[in-house]
């Protein structure tokens, strides 16, 4: 509920009221200077506040807009009768209205200074929902000069036009402690006609626009994590490192804030208490004890109702499964077959029975192994087979570098064998250097491959980290399988209290444990893969859920389009994904990295050798076509 203290000088009692007095002789130059202004600035639209006292002059604005600024769009606010709270709450309208920020225009004489207090000091009452201090940009018109009254405001963007000697007008930009004269807007006598300036830039009339938050102080909450670690340094002080201080320095440094980081004391990330309020990180914010929430802070409806997340997530990740390696699936007598992949046992079945046909074919016809004539034409079926079989043994014992029965002199069956001799020759080689190479390493298989395979193992066991989030998650899914986790934790959790355990060594120390069959599941799973140095751990990433992971402030917060433009720059420049892979950085002793280069053999590995087969199928069969094309020429 937004409130705002009664003041001493507020409107209704009158103290703070001061005569200004004055006319508004130079009003010619003045409007030449507020369209110097509105043009350098860019203005589409503009909010005026006045008095009655000052109708000929507003008359004369609103005139010089429609005239030089088309399509120009002001709204007018006659403050006459307003009281302090009336101004205060239409200044907290405006600024939530305008969102990215406020651009006044002030046409006041009593009561100037009296609202331009209260816009001072509204940032501090409005529940950090109004950042007039940095986001709202004054343009001042007055008969006289009023900057030294401005000087220790805490309003960094002030430009004030008045009448100097009657007939100049003098213009100053206003920050803090300083007053600096804008040349460019400083015009002479009103009977010469006054040229509008070309030297004026949006740095000369508001100089503190690049310095953003101008080194303002922010609270940061956060929580020690996978994503920020804590470290005591020189005298005792806490030393962030991770992706959160590297990424709250990105910010810092592109808004111009400085900051500090502070833990919640009860709870980590934020879950409504038994009481019905909220802890952790979203309950700091929902108090509006921090600024913004810089974390792994996971996007859910609950904390979207009571905090605004800032979009688009700045990490996401999913569940996966850690667990321990050395699980040899494979039966001893299977290794002998490893060195081939499955599907070159099928052609060199397939490359064998081919050549045995024509193997046969060719010592028939080229009367090779049977001179009688008669006796070749009277072959029957059965014996064609057999000498098929037997000449398909026979190449099989080729593979073995053996060919008995394989001799011929015809020259189509030798051109064929002479060519097929390369594919046992290669294969042989190739397979006792494989062969070799699988006895002497074991190739593991993973025992399981997603979370219906795990839950369905009965000699295994799991766990998580018992945070409010993933046992909300788990226990209210719908989802079947995950309704299976959830009731597998919590029957291993009735004899084993670790199973919920927050500390994740406990679980690293359950996998490692000698004759354990246990997984670790979380988001955090790789990261624990790879800063672990012990290289018997393995995962099984991408289970479930994708969790984006974003920043937060408290609801309607002025901080929320301005850390949305900055984490989107970030986003869009490759910062963000920069810093990812440098959280993901395998920090794993470098045995544990080496990646292993034997692999089964492929047919790219040796289809030189079955190429070699074709050709001499081909050369035989041409042999043997010339072969036949002489004899029946010869005769018989």
């Amino acid at each position: 509920m937004f409130s705002y203290p009664v003041f001493a000088w507020n409107l209704d009692t009158g103290d703070a009221t001061q005569e200004i007095g004055g006319d508004w002789i130079c009003s010619p130059n003045i409007l030449t200077a507020l369209t110097t202004i509105i043009k350098t600035l860019r203005w589409s639209n503009a909010i005026i506040f006045y008095e009655t006292l000052d109708d000929d002059m507003l008359l004369n604005i609103t005139r010089h807009f429609i005239d030089n600024h088309r399509g120009f769009k002001t709204t007018i606010y006659n403050v006459a009768d307003f009281d302090s709270s009336t101004v205060a709450n239409a200044l907290k309208k405006l600024y939530l209205k305008e969102n990215t920020g406020v651009q006044i225009i002030l046409l006041l004489r009593n009561i100037t200074l009296t609202l331009i207090k209260m816009a001072d000091t509204i940032d501090r009452y409005s529940n950090k929902t109004t950042n007039y201090r940095t986001a709202s940009w004054w343009i001042i018109l007055s008969p006289v000069k009023l900057e030294e009254h401005f000087v220790d405001f805490n309003l960094q963007n002030v430009v004030t036009l008045s009448c100097k000697d009657d007939h100049l007008v003098h213009s100053s930009s206003i920050s803090k402690g300083h007053i600096t004269l804008v040349d460019c807007l400083n015009h002479g006598d009103v009977s010469i006609k006054s040229r509008q300036q070309s030297n004026c830039s949006v740095d000369s009339l508001f100089p503190n626009i690049k310095y953003r938050y101008n080194k303002r102080r922010l609270v940061i909450g956060t929580v020690a994590s996978r994503l920020l670690q804590t470290n005591v340094g020189e005298r005792n002080q806490t030393v962030y490192t991770g992706l959160v201080e590297e990424l709250t320095r990105l910010l810092a440094h592109h808004l111009n804030f400085t900051y500090t980081f502070k833990q919640p004391d009860v709870g980590q990330y934020g879950e409504i208490s038994n009481g019905g309020e909220w802890n952790g990180l979203a309950g700091q914010l929902h108090r509006q004890e921090v600024d913004i929430v810089i974390a792994d802070l996971v996007i859910t409806e609950e904390r979207e109702q009571v905090i605004d997340l800032i979009l688009p997530p700045f990490l996401a990740s999913s569940w996966a499964a850690l667990y321990k390696k050395g699980i040899d699936t494979d039966a001893k007598w299977i290794k002998i077959f490893r060195p081939f992949q499955s599907y070159i046992y099928l052609i060199i079945l397939f490359t064998i029975v081919p050549v045995a046909i024509l193997f046969c074919v060719l010592t028939v016809h080229s009367n090779d192994l049977i001179r009688d004539e008669r006796l070749r034409d009277h072959l029957k079926l059965q014996d064609l087979v057999l000498r098929l079989l037997n000449i398909i043994i026979s190449l099989l014992g080729m593979l073995f570098i053996r060919g008995d029965g394989m001799l011929t002199k015809k020259v189509p069956v030798r051109i064929l064998l002479v060519f097929f001799w390369i594919v046992p020759i290669v294969l042989a080689g190739i397979y006792v250097g494989n062969l070799t190479a699988s006895l002497t390493d074991s190739k593991v298989k993973k025992p399981f491959n997603n979370l219906e395979e795990l839950v369905g193992l009965t000699d295994w066991k799991w766990g998580i980290r018992g945070f409010g989030l993933y046992k909300k998650v788990m226990k209210e899914s719908k989802n079947t399988m995950i309704k299976r986790l959830w009731n597998g934790l919590v029957e291993f959790n009735e004899t084993d209290p670790s199973t919920f355990d927050l500390d994740i060594n406990v679980h690293i120390n359950k996998i490692l444990k000698p004759g354990e069959q246990y997984v670790y599941i979380g988001a955090d799973s790789k990261y624990q893969l790879l800063n672990q140095k012990d290289c018997n751990l393995d995962i099984i990433d991408h289970l479930y859920s994708y969790l984006p992971m974003a920043i937060a402030v408290s609801k309607d917060s002025y901080l929320k389009s301005d850390l949305e433009l900055a984490l989107g720059k970030l986003s869009d420049s490759g910062f963000l994904k920069v810093l990812k892979d440098k959280f993901d950085e395998d920090h794993r002793p470098s045995h544990c990295k080496m990646i292993k280069t034997k692999r089964p053999l492929r047919l790219s590995d040796v289809e030189g050798a079955f190429v070699a087969a074709l050709i001499g199928l081909a050369i035989a069969l041409t042999a043997l076509l010339i072969e036949m094309f002489r004899r029946r020429i010869s005769g018989p």
